[in-house]
């Protein structure tokens, strides 16, 4: 979740582009590595203290407990910081969608991608992402009736983004570094996404978008959301689930392991004793992270991201309450997969010292590995056009990743198995308000700490850990005045521990 805090930090302070071209440097570097390995791990320890707390509480107070602890959490946070960006300072958030007022079909057209009606935007504020006549997505899949980008969804009104915001993938044309395009940069880059608008709707794209054969496309902010409009209005585009998306795909994971827990229960022992002996070995040999990005490679390719791209919940990120709460994610598949992975190395966690013992080569493999996907051509959905890796290539793409990602994740739980194996007083308080750091960073980020940090003029990097560091500390404030020694520390604060963990079995306890 901390490495979390740095992602972003990087990310929305403009130090680097999400896609091809921003600034060089170690910025993106760390981005992006940080991105390949962080949400499956996170994912793959979750499923491991899930699969703990079935063994501890049984079936029907895990569910409640995990419903309780993450569920209600997750809808306080929204609905508090929906409010704060509908009427606080900063009331154009900037990943509203949707143009002015209830009646978005008179937005002027969304910031990129190829026409049509349908064609939701890349967020930014009212009026960027309507539903008028060419308002194109970045890139929309939606309705228009040619694939050749002829409408791209601008004008000369379109308006620039916020004072204070810059969407990672336009930071390139933040010459000055101040957070804000003016009207000269605001030109480039207007010309920039009318390109890749008239670029992404061109025939041959992987999926429907703009137009016949344009590429697959990005689900806009406030678009086709019934519910959210009808119950908040014009404010629905503030219910959107942004970096609380983890806290969804969590109760869904948590609650479909539960029947898969059960299944296994219902072998024989002699299937139990197979199980346990198999998986013993491929840990013991230093297979588990190998077994790993085998076992998420279809969960990789269903999800629709290109080669050497992580999936990034972009989906239910941009998705508002609660429309999305009833739609399919196509990247649950692949972190599901990570949450079972971690689910079963519970169950052998006499296993662990193995992990321990070959974390150097573990991380080494997963270094290789990630290394080799930089030699890979950009691709992707800001790349424009078709994906050129086919074929064999395509595949190799997706199992380079798929080995970096495992073998990265699992080589970090094996360092701290080895040298971080009995807490601290610094570690375990960093790990009783993480949860709540991270649930807090990103609107105090893209808030007030960046319109703080922005002015010192100082390099991506260097502003990324300021931006960390002054978040960080807000957030702790906040935790120790407002958390710890309230009632909401039960939601928000570390659980009581209150058994000892048992031994290792397949079935659930009786409830």
């Amino acid at each position: 979740m901390l490495l979390g805090v740095l992602f972003h930090a990087i990310m929305f302070g403009g130090g680097v582009m999400m896609g091809p071209g921003g600034d060089g440097g170690a910025a993106p570097v760390i981005m992006n590595w940080i991105h390949s390995f962080r949400m499956p791990l996170f994912f793959l320890i979750s499923g491991f203290f899930s699969h703990m707390m079935l063994e501890k509480y049984g079936a029907w107070k895990y569910l409640a407990r995990r419903w309780t602890r993450i569920g209600i959490p997750f809808l306080m946070v929204l609905f508090v910081l929906a409010a704060i960006r509908t009427y606080g300072p900063q009331n154009n958030f900037p990943f509203g969608g949707g143009g002015p007022g209830p009646d978005r079909g008179e937005g002027p057209g969304g910031p990129g991608g190829p026409g049509g009606p349908e064609g939701p935007g890349f967020g930014g504020p009212p009026g960027m992402a309507g539903r008028g006549p060419g308002a194109g997505g970045f890139p929309g899949p939606g309705a228009g009736p040619r694939g050749d980008g002829a409408s791209p969804g601008f004008n000369g009104e379109t308006p620039a983004p916020p004072s204070g915001f810059v969407p990672p993938f336009l930071a390139r044309f933040d010459k000055d570094k101040d957070g804000s395009l003016s009207p000269e940069e605001w030109k480039e880059a207007k010309a920039f996404l009318e390109e890749m608008g008239r670029n992404a709707g061109r025939p041959g794209g992987p999926r429907g978008g703009g137009g016949p054969g344009g590429p697959g496309g990005f689900p806009g902010v406030g678009m086709n959301n019934p519910i959210s409009e009808k119950w908040f209005g014009s404010a629905s585009r503030n219910f959107n689930f942004a970096h609380l998306w983890f806290l969804w795909y969590l109760l869904v994971f948590a609650s479909a392991a539960l029947p898969v827990s059960l299944l296994l229960g219902r072998l024989s022992a002699s299937g139990a004793e197979a199980i346990d002996a198999v998986g013993s070995r491929i840990l013991g040999w230093g297979l588990g992270p190998l077994s790993l990005a085998i076992l998420s490679l279809g969960g990789l390719y269903l999800s629709g991201t290109s080669p050497g791209q992580p999936p990034s919940g972009f989906r239910t990120i941009m998705g508002v309450f609660p429309d999305t709460l009833f739609r399919w994610d196509t990247d649950w598949p692949y972190f599901f997969t990570y949450f079972m992975w971690g689910w079963l190395l519970f169950r052998l966690r006499n296993g662990l010292p193995a992990l321990g013992r070959l974390w150097i080569p573990t991380l080494a493999i997963g270094f290789i590995a990630y290394s080799c996907l930089r030699f890979l051509p950009e691709s992707g959905p800001f790349g424009g056009g078709a994906n050129p890796l086919q074929g064999v290539a395509r595949l190799g793409g997706f199992l380079l990743f798929a080995v970096a990602a495992s073998h990265l994740g699992v080589g970090l739980i094996g360092l701290f198995q080895r040298y971080v194996n009995r807490p601290t007083r610094l570690t375990r308080y960093l790990a009783d308000t993480a949860f709540w750091i991270y649930l807090v960073h990103q609107d105090l980020i893209q808030g007030p700490v960046l319109s703080w940090v922005r002015p010192m003029k100082l390099q991506p990097l260097p502003q990324a850990f300021v931006t960390v560091a002054i978040t960080v500390g807000i957030a702790l404030i906040t935790f120790e005045f407002f958390i710890r020694r309230t009632p909401l520390t039960v939601l928000f604060g570390p659980a009581p521990v209150r058994k000892p963990i048992p031994s290792p079995t397949l079935s659930p306890s009786p409830t």
